[in-house]
């Protein structure tokens, strides 16, 4: 079995590997290269008065703070002055909390600044189908004045996070049309014959070729993953790992008490599954149908409805969008307007059930495909012999 999956990872992949590797590269480089220049601070005649190195520098060794009664005062003193990327970020954070300018702010208002983040919480989930239950969530996050939320540099990984979901949906996407000829056939092929007359047996060889597309997709996926954070890290620095997401202005207002790492594993957890979901359709469709390119029409039709298909209906988005690949891998909406399901009174995230009922979804597609892959080895069985001989005769 092994052998196979070697044979079949040089057939489908080979030199084809090295060749997205170094394309992924390319891609991450351009787009982290392109993003400093945002960095740079312009005066009104359009000078760089803060090169981006210079901003990011000194914002990388400025420490840690906590988002209390001070801080906040602080922050409100001296929202003038605040040119760096560090102090910036922090002052937009307060900003972002209140519908009025930072400096007409009350001591009232700085002391109630967790109950309007609460009340901001509540109205985000207000697109939710559950919408009556935002104020039970909103109060469930653990931030106060007590416990305030920590504040820190973690561009690194505000990068990867808010940039993750054009690039998995990239990736998902292509992967599959790789793995098209696994089952399919180009017309007169002689390999389906040799294929099912190989010593190996019609069950092992079957298993042995959905072991190749799930670890194909599988490795590919997890080599681009790597190479997409680690570029970022290496040039915006990999600090604030553990700090909350909390502290980026774009998810001030997420009831989920996560860290920067944790939401890049929720995230590039969600993809994963959505690959496999995507691949294993794939598959499905390549079963029935084996023909490659037939098979590749019937997959792009299959995602240019997916893409057409628009979050235009809560109900619709809730029971059926929420579990197409395509829009599993819209990653911020499970931060920023968050949907939740209810399961026995038991309020679950979507994130987290969108990953259940996919893993749900793919376990379904690999019986369909193991079954009808078998039944379709069998009712070709009786044929092989006769084929094979022919095509040796042929090659004599």
């Amino acid at each position: 079995m092994k052998d196979i999956i070697q044979i079949e990872f040089k057939r489908l992949i080979g030199k084809k590997y090295y060749y997205i590797i170094l394309i992924v590269f390319i891609y991450c480089v351009i787009l982290n290269i392109s993003l400093l220049d945002k960095y740079n601070i312009y005066d009104n005649t359009g000078n760089i008065v803060i090169s981006y190195k210079d901003n990011l520098k000194i914002s990388k060794n400025k420490p840690n703070v906590t988002l209390d009664q001070t801080t906040i005062d602080n922050i409100i003193n001296t929202s003038q002055n605040n040119n760096y990327l560090y102090t910036s970020n922090l002052t937009l954070l307060v900003a972002g909390n209140y519908n009025k300018n930072i400096n007409l702010l009350t001591l009232n208002d700085i002391n109630n600044f967790y109950n309007q983040r609460i009340n901001n919480i509540a109205i985000n989930m207000g697109g939710s189908i559950y919408s009556d239950t935002a104020y039970t969530i909103a109060n469930k996050s653990n931030f106060s004045m007590d416990t305030p939320i920590q504040y820190g540099y973690a561009e690194g990984w505000k990068i990867v996070n808010n940039t993750l979901t054009d690039f998995v949906t990239i990736i998902i996407l292509i992967i599959p049309y790789l793995l098209t000829p696994l089952f399919t056939y180009t017309e007169n092929s002689t390999m389906k014959s040799l294929i099912f007359s190989c010593k190996y047996g019609k069950k092992d060889l079957v298993l042995a070729r959905f072991l190749s597309a799930y670890l194909i997709e599988s490795i590919i996926y997890t080599t681009c993953i790597i190479i997409f954070t680690f570029i970022p890290l290496i040039i915006f620095g990999k600090q604030g790992t553990l700090l909350p997401i909390q502290s980026s202005i774009k998810f001030l207002f997420s009831p989920y008490d996560l860290t920067y790492l944790s939401q890049y594993f929720i995230n590039i957890s969600i993809g994963l599954i959505a690959l496999f979901i995507l691949v294993s359709l794939n598959l499905l469709i390549s079963i029935i149908n084996e023909k490659i390119i037939s098979t590749s029409i019937i997959y792009t039709f299959y995602i240019i409805i997916s893409i057409m298909l628009r979050k235009t209906s809560l109900f619709i988005s809730h029971y059926f969008l929420n579990f197409i690949p395509y829009h599993m891998v819209d990653f911020n909406s499970y931060y920023i307007h968050p949907d939740i399901y209810i399961i026995n009174n038991l309020i679950i995230p979507a994130h987290w059930w969108v990953m259940i009922i996919g893993i749900v979804q793919i376990l379904i597609y690999i019986y369909l495909c193991y079954k009808l892959a078998i039944q379709f080895t069998l009712k070709n069985k009786s044929d092989s012999p006769f084929l094979l001989f022919t095509i040796q005769q042929n090659l004599l």
